[in-house]
């Protein structure tokens, strides 16, 4: 008697039956797409025979239409109505990393020039000899990023093991650089060297200059940079030991200079202060504290500084009668749609404050403090400018908000979450023109791996990527980048798909978090391919 082989049919284009929709030994075709597919014994779903030939499609590869933004050598997805999407799941993706036991200090920057993130860190290893900084490019692509290799930017000496603070980055607009502030040291912390270096992205990786040591002071509690914007200057700023050190550099298109120092004993054992830059008056926001009578809390004070040139001048002191825990604390952005700058710090409770501070001449004058609409805060806040809606907006270690000073009060968003029980230092970007947020963190403590959250700003919300990822819709692998609503070529199972880098021959690739490709499972665990070359993965093989 003759078997029956049950057939099914899909019309829609693209579509690749899933494992849950066949039983072994039964066949599927997609009439749209004339393929034809079986299920094995083992399990998996494959095509029978060659896939017709379309523009830019071939043999294991399907054609379908873009939803949102792809990558060459991404994990696609097919989505319910047809189209294909880059492969999220809704969380961070990794930076890239060396080695280690530990990485800390993560800071980035947003490269207006070539559009790409660029994630300084440091990398801890077995001993204080042994920590380096890295750098490395990301491309972001709705709520996914890509990172490119990891390029270390200290070749003077290691870097010092301290948790955090001695880093900074930050993008010159003027310089069209990349430019990163760091801490240099040969083993210790005495004496420490501060340098500076520029870089430009190519392609996927940071181009570095050449270094510059700004100065080489006896011990350093803290870092910081900002850029005036009215001549396109750097100015960093170090605390040592109760003694505030200042100096800013230019940029000549080949070559970092420096301009005359300038040094002044602030009082006390000085953590650290905040920094911003005032552009309705183009003036330098100086804020740092000091004790009070009693001795167990810190008093807030404020400096207004010019900046000519690579020279420095600040006016006197400003006394603001705000008690806060401890300087390190503080943190401050310039809200240029108010034409105030807000500030952050931890009251002597532990709550988490921002305060509008407004500069009419030489007088800076408080607001109302307001609490922080946030959850976690242990340490300091990040905070940055978005001038596509208008907002500054504040991160904590779990959460972010939006903020905006009316009149002298301030306004927040609903917090929204990018990570439950993240580390305690993390890094804003808002990327400018767009809307786009990424947050740079780190996980736990010790962590070897850093990572990224991509979202998107409104006026009133920020909106993070919600995951698309199951174990039932990966497709394939993109054989070229694509934008919304073109046409996608998806490189499908038993196709080489020949657009990697860095892969290990002979290993199996799964889908990660962040949707690239990894060597461990994640959560749902979805089998990629297998790496035929370090630049070569066959798909689903």
């Amino acid at each position: 008697m003759a078997q029956k082989i049950l057939m099914k049919k899909s019309t829609i284009p693209g579509r690749v039956p899933g494992t849950e929709d066949l039983q072994v030994g039964e066949l599927a075709v997609n009439t749209a797409d004339g393929r034809l597919f079986s299920k094995h014994a083992d399990g998996a779903v494959v095509p029978l025979g060659a896939a017709p030939e379309a523009s830019g499609g071939g043999a294991g590869s399907v054609e379908a239409v873009a939803t949102g933004e792809i990558m060459a050598g991404c994990a696609v997805v097919l989505n319910t109505d047809g189209t294909v999407s880059r492969a999220e799941s809704g969380v961070s993706s990794s930076v890239p990393a060396t080695g280690g036991i530990d990485i800390f200090d993560i800071r980035a920057a947003f490269d207006e020039v070539s559009g790409k993130l660029v994630v300084a860190y440091v990398i801890e290893g077995d001993d204080i000899d042994t920590c380096n900084g890295y750098a490395v490019v990301g491309a972001v692509a709705g709520g996914s990023i890509s990172f490119g290799p990891p390029v270390m930017y200290n070749p003077m000496g290691n870097i010092n093991e301290m948790e955090t603070g001695y880093t900074q980055v930050v993008y010159v607009p003027s310089w069209g650089r990349v430019v990163i502030a760091y801490l240099s040291t040969d083993g210790g912390c005495n004496p420490d060297t501060i340098c500076l270096v520029e870089g430009t992205v190519q392609g996927d990786h940071l181009q570095l200059g050449v270094p510059v040591v700004v100065a080489e002071p006896e011990w350093i509690t803290a870092v910081n940079c900002v850029v005036g914007p009215s001549n396109g200057n750097i100015i960093v700023f170090l605390w040592d030991d109760g003694l505030l050190f200042v100096r800013a550099a230019s940029f000549n298109g080949s070559s970092i200079s420096l301009g005359p120092p300038y040094s002044e004993s602030v009082g006390g054992f000085i953590w650290g202060g905040a920094v911003s830059w005032d552009t309705l008056n183009d003036r330098l926001i100086y804020v740092d504290s000091e004790w009070a009578d009693n001795g167990d809390n810190m008093e807030l004070r404020v400096r207004v500084g010019t900046l000519t040139g690579t020279s420095i001048a600040f006016g006197l002191v400003i006394e603001i009668f705000i008690t806060l825990t401890c300087d390190s604390s503080l943190d401050c952005c310039f809200d240029v749609a108010a034409g105030k700058t807000i500030m952050s710090y931890a009251d002597p409770t532990g709550q988490w404050m921002a305060v509008p501070l407004s500069l009419s001449g030489t007088t800076v004058t408080p607001g109302t403090p307001a609490a922080l609409p946030m959850n976690g805060l242990r340490e300091r806040t990040q905070m940055t400018y978005c001038p596509a809606v208008g907002k500054v907006v504040i991160v904590g270690e779990d959460e972010v908000v939006l903020a905006s000073a009316v009149g002298g009060s301030l306004s927040f968003s609903e917090p929204e979450e990018y990570y439950s029980n993240a580390d305690r230092f993390a890094a804003a970007v808002a990327v400018s023109g767009s809307g786009t947020l990424v947050i740079a963190h780190k996980k736990d403590h010790p962590d070897q791996t850093g990572y990224a959250r991509a979202g998107s700003l409104t006026p009133d919300a920020i909106l993070f990527e919600s995951a698309n990822l199951t174990t039932e819709n990966f497709l394939g692998v993109a054989s070229e980048a694509c934008l919304d609503g073109e046409m996608a070529t998806v490189q499908t199972v038993g196709a080489v798909a020949a657009n990697q880098t860095g892969l290990v021959v002979g290993r199996r690739y799964y889908v990660s978090e962040g949707g690239e490709l990894d060597l461990t499972p994640a959560d749902p665990e979805v089998y990629a391919g297998l790496a035929l070359s370090s630049t070569t993965l066959l798909v689903k093989g």
